[in-house]
């Protein structure tokens, strides 16, 4: 019980409401009635007609805010009034993980005034909210957390519930929508994120970029084209594609870069192949098509380094608890926990005078980063590692290699 006192009257409310069905809990506590009608006094009107009539997304001035006060009367950092939000569900993404390793999926919430993005933590629920967004009907939320004027939560104590047809004072807006358009279109309107139907023109650029948490992303960039115009578009961690192919990619955000238009996939992004036997465009006669190629390891020799954690490679070898970064730019004393590996090498392949450079990435992604960051690992353990593996995939484009996994 004083656990819902520091919920507000709204939860008292909800609370009395529910316990009052039960004849037993009534007869137990007949003070129960009088608990209700003063409850009653302060809220005359039922929550939900209170709240989705006035069409603010359920977000209105309270007596003790003022429309100067943010949002809805709702001042980021502060604790904004506990009433519902109603509205139109757009823009539903897949399951995503955060940095504390816990699921969610977020959904933008188009109200009267703005709109909310939502990150939802009940993952039950998201068959709810695709069914909302597909319909096109109107939703309530109970019970969220706002985070700040643009953000709110949806926990496991949160509720969504359908809205009858019509009594919103606004209606669906399409525009919030992630539309299909020609990539002519693009260039004179600017959307945020788009569906596009592309060619697969030429393969321009190959690499691999390393993130914040030291992981390395495959990036791969194309020159692509419809029946309208040209873009560059970026695959990050996306299947190869297939010059002179038809693709349906989803979920791109529009960039413009030395007046060119770029394309760029999120992790919201499908790229799904479009069967046609017509190919529009000739392709370049400089391009290429990716080679996979099977080899047998001979030989491994590599050369294991350090970087800072602004990854900052180091000369020669590390010793010491603390070292100080001789990049120009960093100048920054470090521990030699927070070092991090960077392995690098040749690859001999056996009956062949072929020689493969090998890349720390390349290494990682046959034996694993919790093995290449071992302390116990030494450069002769991750060679030895390496020749057991015997044999390997390889994807060539133009001698580069795209990816390198074990071949069993």
């Amino acid at each position: 019980m004083d656990l819902l006192l520091t919920k507000g009257a709204q939860t008292c409310q909800d609370f009395v409401n529910l316990v009052y069905q039960d004849p037993e809990i009534v007869n137990t506590f007949p003070q129960l009635s009088q608990l209700q009608d003063q409850l009653n006094a302060q809220s005359p009107l039922p929550p939900r007609a209170q709240n989705c009539s006035d069409g603010h997304g359920g977000l209105r001035n309270t007596p003790n805010s003022s429309p100067a006060s943010g949002v809805g009367g709702f001042t980021p950092g502060s604790e904004p009034p506990q009433q519902p939000l109603c509205g139109y569900v757009h823009k539903v993404t897949k399951q995503k993980e955060s940095k504390g390793r816990r699921q969610y999926f977020s959904a933008q919430l188009q109200c009267r005034e703005q709109t909310w993005t939502v990150m939802v933590f009940d993952l039950a629920k998201r068959e709810v909210f695709i069914s909302a967004e597909q319909d096109k009907r109107a939703v309530q939320l109970d019970r969220v957390k706002f985070v700040d004027g643009q953000n709110i939560w949806f926990k496991d104590l949160s509720s969504i519930s359908f809205v009858q047809e019509g009594s919103l004072p606004f209606s669906y807006d399409v525009s919030l929508d992630v539309q299909t358009l020609p990539l002519e279109q693009l260039l004179n309107s600017h959307p945020d994120e788009v569906n596009v139907h592309i060619a697969a023109m030429q393969m321009i650029q190959v690499g691999h970029l390393p993130t914040k948490a030291g992981e390395y992303l495959q990036r791969v960039e194309w020159k692509v084209a419809d029946r309208t115009a040209a873009a560059l578009l970026t695959l990050w961690e996306k299947p190869l594609l297939s010059g002179g192919e038809w693709y349906d990619v989803t979920n791109v955000k529009v960039d413009f870069y030395m007046g060119k238009l770029r394309l760029q996939t999120t992790r919201e992004t499908e790229v799904t192949v479009v069967k046609s036997t017509h190919i529009p465009y000739a392709l370049p006669s400089d391009s290429a098509i990716p080679e996979n190629v099977v080899l047998k390891i001979s030989c491994v020799q590599l050369d294991v380094k350090h970087c800072c954690p602004r990854r900052h490679l180091q000369d020669g070898a590390c010793r010491g608890k603390f070292i100080t970064c001789k990049k120009q730019n960093c100048k920054m004393k470090f521990s030699c926990m927070d070092l991090k590996r960077v392995v690098s090498g040749r690859l001999h392949v056996r009956d062949s005078e072929r020689v493969l450079d090998l890349q720390d990435y390349h290494i990682r992604e046959l034996l694993g980063n919790k093995i290449v960051d071992d302390s116990q690992s030494t450069k002769n353990a991750l060679e030895t590692a390496l020749l057991k593996i015997q044999t390997v995939s390889v994807c060539f484009y133009k001698e580069n290699i795209l990816s390198m996994t074990a071949s069993t």
